[in-house]
């Protein structure tokens, strides 16, 4: 079992979205078409959706038979209970899936494995192969909405270190948005940078949206280094989930682009309970 209990959750709420959108219908036997029955009845499952899932030419069906085992593994029960080399049968299939589905499967067997929870020898951990969305398509929609912040909200955001500096904060922050990707200065941590992270910390400001739209874009500069969001996933997810669909999706697309590709294991650590999973895109 998981030790962070939003990992944990992720993890199944991930592998859940990819198994509802598969065109199969259900193994007879599974509850709401994912979870196994208890008893010799989920033991006769099992074994349809160990063979489902070796029957690579049925790709959908064989996505929707992993997807569920693997859930089954991450819930410390049955899932998969064959000898080693379950990776070996399945790996050259699921590094040919999209990328969305893909990245989903390759984490969940990476954790299992680095949890110890089987005993076959250990995937190759290729942080690209968990990676589900285009750089360039979740970029775009930010930058968009980062420089169509509107006069009020960037003489506001200038403001947000109590008034201090403000007319060299709205001056460094009108140069970021002039910039073609808003990218922040080089080797610059304060100006602009200081109000637009007090602001986004803050989500019904004036400005919190496009200035949380400009942390996501410092962190995809900079490969999550400063970590911008990490943290206010944790604190804020409930509140991103409510924002206007326009605005919220370029946000969680970022949000699950960052997540995907976080190299140090920030998300999900010292999470209140209250902290949402990131939503599964699939394209």
């Amino acid at each position: 079992m998981f030790s962070n209990t939003w990992a944990h959750r992720q993890a199944l709420h991930d592998l859940r979205a990819v198994a509802a959108s598969c065109d199969v219908v259900p193994v007879a036997g599974l509850r709401l078409a994912f979870d196994l029955p208890e008893g010799d009845p989920g033991f006769r499952v099992l074994e349809e959706l160990q063979l489902a899932a070796l029957e690579h030419d049925k790709s959908d069906a064989a996505v929707h038979a992993l997807a569920v085992l693997l859930a089954e593994a991450l819930e410390g029960s049955r899932g998969f209970a064959m000898d080693a080399g379950d990776w070996q049968d399945h790996a050259a299939f699921i590094r040919a899936l999209d990328p969305p589905r893909r990245a989903v499967l390759m984490r969940a067997w990476y954790t299992l494995d680095e949890l110890r929870s089987f005993d076959w020898r250990k995937p190759v951990q290729d942080l690209a192969d968990m990676r589900g969305l285009d750089r360039a398509q979740v970029m775009a929609p930010l930058v968009h909405m980062a420089k169509a912040m509107p006069e009020h909200e960037i003489k506001s955001v200038a403001l947000a270190d109590y008034c201090s500096r403000a007319d060299e904060h709205e001056a460094a922050l009108r140069a970021v948005l002039a910039e073609p990707e808003c990218r922040f200065p080089n080797n610059e941590r304060w100006f602009p940078a200081e109000v637009v992270e007090l602001t986004a910390h803050v989500p019904s400001d004036p400005g919190a949206i496009a200035c949380t739209a400009l942390c996501i874009l410092d962190d995809i500069h900079n490969n999550g280094d400063y970590d911008q969001m990490s943290f206010r996933w944790g604190q804020h997810s409930e509140t991103y989930l409510t924002w206007h669909e326009c605005r919220r999706l370029p946000i969680l697309r970022g949000i699950r682009y960052l997540y995907e590709r976080d190299p140090h294991g920030s998300w999900g650590f010292q999470y209140p309970k209250a902290a949402q999973p990131i939503p599964w895109f699939e394209t």
